[in-house]
């Protein structure tokens, strides 16, 4: 974040907006236990739209293979006569994504 220009104060008040997180989940009648989201954003919250665009930013830079965003979903895809290359290329793209 600090990267986009968020710094100091606002910095730390988005860092406590995303740490101790307690989710539940409601099925009928029933009710889960509580929860701590340890990853994700809140769904729903009005924050969460542009730290979801923070966070994918530099996405172009790190995914070489054709790429489509919307919204919160990403495809990655690549065409080759040869489906090992575009099976190979597709892997390094998701290693790169979780590195």
């Amino acid at each position: 974040m600090r990267e986009v220009g968020i710094h100091c104060r606002l910095y730390q008040w988005v860092k406590y907006f995303l740490v101790n997180r307690m989710i539940q989940t409601k099925i009928n009648n029933g009710i889960s236990s509580k929860l701590i989201q340890e990853e994700g954003l809140r769904q729903g919250s009005s924050l969460s739209c542009t730290l979801f665009l923070i966070f994918i930013n530099d996405l172009p830079d790190v995914v070489q293979t054709e790429k489509a965003l919307y919204a919160d979903d990403l495809v990655m895809w690549h065409t080759n006569k040869h489906p090992g290359i575009s099976a190979r290329l597709l892997n390094e793209d998701l290693d790169r994504l979780q590195n």
